[in-house]
């Protein structure tokens, strides 16, 4: 398993759970973030994110990606699923291709996160 150690199943059930986040550094990529934030979310909407959010204000199961939308800050903290490794790759590639310049997190077993990492052409 890589960086959401709160995760918990067998093996099997976790083969289809994959987390992502995005982080901007203090200092670094932290002050204006809203319009690349919205470009970040717009790869994760088109690879297929079931369910995504901001720490801030929430995920989508709770409120609309509209509003989540309107309430991204340079504090935001967005964060999603992914239920398989396809949707990962698409999103590491359409990630790649926008070079927004935020810290990405992807969380998995490693069997499956390290080849989607290759496939997408990206280095772990």
């Amino acid at each position: 398993m890589t960086h959401s150690l709160h995760r918990s199943g067998d093996k099997e059930s976790l083969r289809g759970d994959y987390v992502w986040f995005m982080y901007q550094a203090k200092g670094v990529n932290d002050k204006n973030i809203k319009d690349k934030a919205l470009e970040f979310i717009a790869v994760a909407e088109a690879a297929g994110s079931e369910n995504w959010g901001d720490v801030k204000t929430g995920p989508t199961t709770e409120y609309t990606p509209d509003e989540i939308k309107k309430n991204i800050t340079d504090k935001s903290r967005i964060r999603g699923i992914f239920t398989s490794r396809e949707q990962v790759v698409a999103f590491l590639q359409g990630l790649k291709k926008k070079d927004l310049g935020f810290s990405v997190v992807i969380s998995g077993l490693l069997e499956e996160v390290l080849p989607a990492c290759q496939d997408a052409g990206v280095t772990p």
